[in-house]
């Protein structure tokens, strides 16, 4: 089996997963990758806005403990695409990048669920003295929440994972991660996922 001599991601991540999951990967059968080999890793945020862009690679900059580069300062937003190869092949070869992780957002779902109302049991007294309505309208709002219809939001990011060496893919897995209330976290939270992944599938060696 041909091994590879580097890692991915070799984090020290600062969440755990809790909102987002892996639903499908799939990866080189031919490759391995050592956890404690590895030189530099490029990781490319492709989105449309700018500023979102940076503040991903910049977390995914900031999991790999000094490894990695994000691709902003590398080549920036639409020279990325216009770059000739070879130019741009002859530089990550300079620069020692051996690994070059791509996410990309794939889809944004949104799904309806039905969220069921509760009773609810009150042992405090009703205040002082009065009729019927009075009672009723104390102690009615507190025995029953009613259900509801909410909409949650399905982000689909897809990683994955190239070899520089041998120029293709080793490795990609798409997350599912559900209504996401901020970059950074859910960033950490789909490079969590991706990792303990490889590791399930004996990809990563520990």
């Amino acid at each position: 089996m041909n091994k590879i001599l580097f890692a991915f991601l070799a984090l020290s991540l600062l969440v755990s997963c809790t909102s987002t999951e892996i639903v499908s990967s799939w990866r080189d059968p031919e490759t391995t990758i050592s956890a404690d080999q590895i030189d530099r890793i490029l990781f490319i945020a492709l989105v449309k806005n700018e500023t979102y862009r940076r503040v991903v690679e910049d977390k995914l900059v900031a999991l790999s403990k000094g490894k990695g580069l994000a691709s902003y300062t590398f080549v920036t937003g639409s020279n990325l695409s216009k770059t000739d190869k070879e130019a741009i092949t002859q530089r990550l070869k300079a620069d020692g990048i051996d690994l070059i992780v791509i996410m990309r957002l794939v889809d944004v779902k949104d799904e309806t669920r039905y969220v069921p109302g509760s009773a609810m049991n009150s042992y405090g007294g009703i205040p002082g003295y009065g009729g019927y309505w009075r009672g009723y309208s104390y102690a009615a709002p507190m025995y029953y929440t009613p259900g509801y219809y909410t909409t949650d939001k399905k982000y689909l990011v897809e990683t994955n994972v190239y070899s520089m060496e041998q120029d293709k893919l080793l490795w990609s897995g798409t997350t599912s991660s559900m209504n996401p209330s901020k970059i950074e976290t859910t960033t950490a939270e789909i490079a969590d996922a991706v990792i303990e992944k490889m590791k399930e599938e004996g990809f990563l060696l520990k």
